[in-house]
């Protein structure tokens, strides 16, 4: 079974592009998320494998993402993507 990924970006085209461009890859886009609440609510409820973060907004906001996000998941792994 291919890793299950959550993908989190504010801009609608980078969210878009990264779907595709994981999906062509051969990995299961579990969701998307555009801020950090949606992302920490749909890392809780769906559980993924790896959530990838895309970093267009400010460093300090985008790490703060990433720690609740593994409060909410714990066992996810996250990639921070500039």
């Amino acid at each position: 079974m291919p890793p299950r990924v959550l993908v989190v970006e504010y801009q609608p085209l980078l969210r878009k592009g990264l779907r595709e461009l994981l999906g062509e890859n051969g990995l299961a886009v579990v969701g998307e998320a555009w801020d950090g609440a949606d992302a920490e609510r749909l890392a809780s409820t769906l559980r993924p494998d790896v959530v990838v973060l895309g970093f267009t907004r400010p460093v300090a906001n985008c790490l703060s993402v990433a720690r609740e996000i593994l409060r909410a998941a714990p066992q996810t792994e996250v990639i921070l993507v500039a």
